[in-house]
């Protein structure tokens, strides 16, 4: 079976498994069952070592023994190779024994075990267990079947692979091998029919049902209006055109049978497609082949190793492909397909809306015709995480008998589906098989997702996160909440990496850094800001998307980690001149205020930087003052504040020092001694560090200190932005403030300014080169 069946592709209650033929993990199966033959279910019996019985219909058996792979094919084609090596071959062998040049034995081994359609036929499983299996046709490709088990456990019906069109349906109401299970149709009125006692027909202990389409709600055309909406634009083509039919895979024979009888011609096909043809039961499918590429201008042959009448690059040829499409497009397509070929334009593809398995709607009808105890899914999506088999209950529940939604909701809770919710991948694609194998020219995968369900819309379709919006509707609301939860938290986390992979190919100019800026604060209301517009990049994108739920935006991002940067007061707002530069005393002058007089403020640590009167929005292009916009972080100007900060209270420091122990003459020589001692030999020195006076050494006090504040009782040594001064003491009296605790005190003056510019720089990244040098410049 495909990836994703529950139970290992075990009939519970029976130990009989179908369509899955590897080494199974828990019990031994007694039967294997075969519905059809398409690759994904027959894993496993490539292995020469599988040697069960194995039931299926007669065509099943046929197109199993001649199978051939593709390069077997194509060296036959070729003439590379001369014998048909069949992949399955092992499972119908013969075995002779010779001795003395004499045949002593000769046996046959056959594991394929063939019934007819619609024949009660008796199995046993085990001693005194024994099993009655019925072969349906499940209308989906040649020798696909559905079985009917009966036992002492109660019926099962498997349907494999199926579409249970109305036609279909209508031939289901009239087997007589399924009528018993059939529940009586519901009574509109509340007098429901009262059932007697000894009752011929009974309930379905469970139905394994075909969930390919799960999650199509709509409804799809039925075979036959598909064939007759081609067929009615194949008759307004020319008739010289020449048509190549894609059917890459078994199950599209009806488009076959339809264009045969509608233009009385036969189907060019290969030779491989011609040897299954003519060895399976049905008559027609034998006579409409031929191997005669010259004979009709209709031809469904090998597509990798086409014939001459419809070579690859051959404009005049019209390729019809099969796809997925629902039936309000269907109708569409056929309005404005037919509106263009009576006009007169050339066309080389064309859709057909030919469906091999059912949509939801025909599903619930199926279940509702035999109102079962129990309904498993034959397949379930791996990248769902079990969400389809969650939504089960809803869909289902309503046409089983009661307490069957239950069962399928405990059967849920024990497969552990919540706890898988988290793995969800809301980008992965869910691949849709019918675009995956289109053939034509340029231009065709554009026309199939144009009008194909699972491509058509994009995103919504063919990912997981548009296949789980769509389960919002049937899951409960419990699990929903789990869901939303984890794709949000999915999406969060992928934040961080988006912007950590981001290019750094960044420009220069200040536009540049001034909309990466813009872009981390959140200026631009009710946009997102793209991967692309980290901080420090270049600002690829400037297209504005709406907010994401439960996602962060970069500025919210970068706030987060670097911490929240504070307005200016309202008051502060209202005055244009807070935009001016700060003066080099570490002040700037205000306008008069209310009273008439003007008043002078002290920086504060985050300041504003200068801009134009008019400010042009990087997004929408609009224009307006700058007094709205959050302030700048200029690094220029707090290095300018610190300077004046230490300035202040190194002279302070110096008055109070004066004031305590006034200075000799003498100790002014010396002290004017070593300044000028250190400025001329600071040019030879290593830079930061200017050779000190003899005396400056011996008193501990290095020659570029200046007083500060003191810190512990003991003076801070800092640098002055004019000349270097030296507080002079006795060479006899100790210093206060040893090397040890001044280097410490550099260290953690140097912490904090490589703090700041840490923060700094993820705002104003053009500053990044300027704060080094003046950080060094200042240090000298």
């Amino acid at each position: 079976m495909p990836a994703g069946t529950p139970y290992n592709s075990f009939v519970a209650p029976y130990p009989i498994r179908v369509d899955e033929f590897t080494e199974p993990k828990s019990a031994t199966p007694a039967l294997y069952l075969l519905t059809h033959t398409h690759s994904d279910h027959v894993t496993g019996l490539n292995a020469k070592s599988f040697g069960s019985i194995i039931v299926c219909s007669a065509d099943a058996k046929e197109m199993l023994l001649r199978h051939e792979s593709y390069r077997t094919r194509y060296l036959v084609e070729q003439k590379l190779q001369h014998e048909n090596l069949r992949t399955y071959s092992h499972l119908k062998a013969e075995t002779i024994k010779i001795q003395g040049g004499q045949l002593v034995h000769a046996d046959t081994r056959d594991l394929l075990r063939p019934i007819p359609l619609h024949t009660p036929t008796r199995f046993e499983l085990s001693n005194d267990d024994w099993v009655t299996i019925t072969l349906l046709d499940a209308n989906h490709c040649p020798g696909a079947v559905m079985f009917l088990i009966e036992g002492s456990r109660g019926a099962i019906l498997h349907t494999g692979d199926f579409r249970a069109e109305p036609a279909f349906m209508s031939a289901l109401y009239r087997n007589p091998y399924i009528q018993r299970y059939l529940a009586p149709r519901r009574s509109p009125t509340k007098d429901a029919a009262i059932v007697g006692t000894g009752s011929p027909t009974e309930t379905l202990e469970a139905i394994y049902l075909d969930t390919a389409c799960l999650l199509k709600t709509a409804s799809v055309p039925t075979k036959e209006e598909a064939t007759n909406g081609l067929l009615q634009l194949m008759n307004l083509l020319p008739p010289e055109s020449r048509f190549f039919i894609n059917s890459w895979t078994w199950g599209y024979e009806d488009v076959l049978k339809a264009i045969s009888r509608a233009f009385s011609t036969k189907i060019h096909v290969d030779r491989y497609k011609y040897e299954i043809y003519t060895h399976l039961s049905d008559p027609f499918l034998k006579a409409l082949v031929t191997r005669d590429s010259h004979a009709t201008r209709f031809h469904a042959c090998e597509r990798f190793d086409r014939c001459k009448q419809v070579w690859y690059d051959d404009p005049a040829v019209v390729y019809v492909n099969p796809v997925n499409m629902s039936r309000a497009k269907w109708e569409m397509y056929l309005t404005e397909t037919n509106a263009k070929l009576e006009r007169g334009e050339i066309l080389s593809h064309l859709l057909v809306p030919l469906a091999r398995h059912s949509p939801l709607p025909e599903l619930q009808e199926f279940v509702n015709a035999f109102q079962p105890k129990h309904v498993v899914p034959n397949f379930l999506e791996p990248k769902l995480k079990g969400l389809d088999w969650a939504c089960m209950p809803t869909m289902f529940g309503p046409y089983m008998t009661p307490g069957g939604a239950d069962t399928i909701r405990a059967e849920v809770q024990a497969a552990g589906i919540i706890d898988n919710i988290s793995e969800l991948n809301e980008d992965e694609v869910i691949e849709d098989v019918a675009i995956a194998n289109l053939e034509g020219h340029h231009g065709i995968t554009e026309l199939a997702e144009q009008w194909g369900d699972d491509s058509g819309e994009g995103f919504e379709d063919s990912r997981t996160g548009g296949k789980v919006r769509k389960m919002f509707a049937f899951l409960p609301k419990g699990i929903t909440l789990l869901v939303d939860r984890a794709i949000r938290d999915a999406r969060v986390k992928a934040l961080p990496a988006a912007y950590i992979e981001s290019d750094h190919d960044s420009q220069s100019d200040d536009s540049q850094r001034r909309i990466t800026a813009e872009a981390i604060f959140g200026w631009h209301n009710g946009t997102s800001v793209t991967p692309t517009s980290s901080p420090g990049t270049n600002v690829k994108s400037k297209t504005s998307s709406p907010v994401v739920p439960g996602t962060s935006t970069v500025g919210q991002f970068v706030k987060s980690a670097v911490g929240t940067y504070p307005s200016p007061p309202n008051e502060m707002r209202s005055k244009a001149p807070i935009y001016q530069p700060i003066n080099r005393n570490g002040k700037r002058s205000m306008p008069e205020d209310d009273t008439g007089g003007s008043s002078t403020v002290l920086a504060p640590p985050i300041v504003l930087r200068p801009s134009a009167p008019m400010w042009r929005h990087p997004v929408d292009g609009s224009v307006s003052p700058p007094l709205n916009k959050p302030p700048f972080l200029d690094l220029h100007n707090i290095l300018e504040e610190r300077d004046a900060t230490s300035e202040s209270s190194r002279k302070r420091a110096k008055t109070s020092h004066d004031q305590s122990s006034p200075q000799t003459s003498s100790h002014k020589q010396i002290a004017s001694a070593s300044m000028t001692f250190s400025k001329h030999s600071q040019g030879s020195q290593h830079r930061g560090r200017p050779q000190s006076s003899g005396v400056t050494r011996n008193d501990g006090e290095d020659a570029r200190a200046a007083s500060s504040p003191t810190r512990h009782g003991s003076p801070v040594a800092l640098k002055t932005p004019t000349a270097v001064q030296s507080r002079h003491r006795p060479s006899h009296v100790q210093s206060p403030q040893p090397k040890s605790a001044r280097r410490i005190e550099r260290q953690l003056e140097k912490a904090e300014r490589q703090n700041i510019s840490r923060k700094l720089s993820l705002a104003r990244p053009d500053l990044v080169a300027s704060r080094t040098t003046r950080e060094q410049r200042t240090l000298e």
